[in-house]
């Protein structure tokens, strides 16, 4: 890859500037980037919570609610959801 004598923001150019010779990055497409990058990392940060969040749920029923619940001796937090 060669490098031109394009400057980048009145920047001499750099190696990470550039992607082939005719196509010269600027700061606000670097700028973009950045910002693409944390939205991709944030996504991925929310979407490995959500899929852990449930990981220590109990699926209650009548047979298990008093041992999950009520005798098992530590706190408990009960979601109700309609079928409907």
């Amino acid at each position: 890859m060669s490098l031109h004598n394009h400057t980048v923001g009145g920047c001499p150019p750099r190696a990470s500037h550039t992607l082939h010779a005719e196509h010269t990055l600027t700061y606000q497409d670097i700028h973009l980037i950045s910002i693409k990058v944390i939205m991709l990392r944030s996504l991925l940060l929310i979407a490995a919570i959500a899929a852990t969040a449930n990981a220590g749920a109990v699926d209650l029923n009548p047979d298990n609610f008093d041992t999950e619940v009520t005798s098992s001796g530590k706190g408990a937090f009960v979601k109700f959801l309609a079928p409907w």
